[in-house]
């Protein structure tokens, strides 16, 4: 294996050309070393956007997508955490201490990291710990909330703030800020995941990332309402808003079914819609495709439970499918500490990357969403040529 990789950066060492994108030198990309589709993912996305070599890190990872808080902190939040600050992308005061959950602790000066991105092979969420529940006070918290499973991108997020309590969701510094201060910016690491059912659907989020933004979004857009909670309902109209002021070709879908198996859905460039638990309506016929650069989300509590499976749940048989960039949520998140759908949308139009659109709406770390897609992506960073 450690000969594989070897020759691996070494063929893409050939290939790599230095960026002066700052936003692009500063990504930092993670994969499993022990599992070699997990490396071949990375170099493609390291040569695809021009990042250079050296920010890729090689952990020994588990190959679960669900693992236990023991196993995240020794194989990875450790090993990840005293690379990062060894390398200089987390500059800290060294320390030999940890915490009570065995955490390495360090006093954080600063990061230099644009973006985190975690490569398939690494794992997707870490299970609840009934015994680390017992180290912390959860006096203050509701029911619903006394729980320590999560994302592993959303603890991940936190790896240059102080040690934090495991328990229940952490606030984002960045949630609806436009202009964030440096210390707000300073507390979260961005942290987007390539991943998919199989390697193939997983490069499809790099490759058809950059063919939009030199091509246009070209497609349609379709909106499926009618679902359980007036929230997600307020989301998707403001969303119908904006869409309709770009020139897309909008279809709707009021009632309280889904988009139905045999609809008129061509081309769907963009796609937000509630509420089912698994996916259904058109995107299971077998001619089915997304176009490059289409952007879908469903809102589900568990539309990310797995993203192995192309016909469980939503993420993954979207990825399948082909699309460019979705949102969603490894656990129950309960509607208003996930995404913010119409927040995310309203920045990501005004050629934000998907990166800072996605954490522009996101008001909960340390919790359950996750964030799949190339977080570079601007989808809209020329005039968007929607179909009529």
């Amino acid at each position: 294996m450690r000969y594989f990789l070897i020759s691996l950066l070494l063929v893409n060492s050939c290939l790599t050309v230095i960026s002066s994108d700052p936003a692009v030198d500063s990504v930092v990309v993670v994969a499993n070393m022990n599992q070699s589709e997990s490396v071949k993912l990375a170099l493609h996305y390291l040569e695809q956007r021009k990042i250079p070599e050296k920010n890729l890190i090689l952990l020994e990872a588990p190959d679960s997508e669900e693992i236990t808080w023991s196993q995240f902190i020794e194989t990875i939040y450790n090993p990840l955490t005293s690379t990062l600050i060894e390398q200089g992308w987390i500059e800290a005061l060294p320390s030999e201490l940890h915490d009570s959950h065995g955490r390495n602790r360090f006093a954080v000066i600063k990061h230099n990291i644009s973006y985190l991105v975690i490569c398939r092979g690494i794992p997707l969420k870490i299970s609840n710990d009934t015994k680390r529940l017992a180290n912390e006070s959860t006096r203050h918290l509701t029911p619903e909330f006394k729980t320590n499973r999560c994302s592993l991108e959303a603890e991940l997020s936190l790896l240059a703030a102080p040690t934090h309590a495991i328990t229940g969701w952490i606030p984002n510094p960045l949630f609806k800020r436009i202009n964030p201060t440096h210390l707000e910016k300073q507390l979260v690491i961005k942290v987007a995941r390539l991943d998919g059912p199989d390697l193939s659907s997983a490069m499809g989020l790099v490759d058809k990332a950059a063919l939009a933004e030199t091509q246009g979004l070209a497609g349609r857009a379709y909106i499926d309402r009618g679902g359980k909670h007036e929230i997600g309902e307020k989301w998707l109209e403001n969303i119908e808003v904006k869409i309709s002021s770009m020139g897309y070709a909008l279809t709707l879908e009021n009632s309280k079914k889904t988009f139905q198996y045999n609809a008129d859905f061509k081309d769907p460039a963009l796609y937000f819609g509630w509420y089912s638990n698994r996916v259904n309506g058109p995107f299971l016929r077998d001619d089915f495709q997304f176009p490059p650069g289409a952007i879908a989300v469903h809102i589900h509590s568990y539309s990310a439970a797995t993203l192995r499976n192309a016909n469980k749940n939503w993420c993954a048989p979207l990825i399948a499918k082909g699309v460019t960039a979705t949102l969603g949520n490894v656990y129950e998140p309960y509607l208003e500490y996930t995404h913010h759908l119409d927040a995310f949308f309203d920045t990501l139009s005004q050629n934000w990357t998907l990166g800072d659109a996605a954490y522009y709406a996101l008001p909960t770390l340390s919790w359950q969403a996750v964030l799949i897609g190339d977080p570079l992506y601007r989808p809209f960073k020329i005039t968007p040529t929607g179909e009529n």
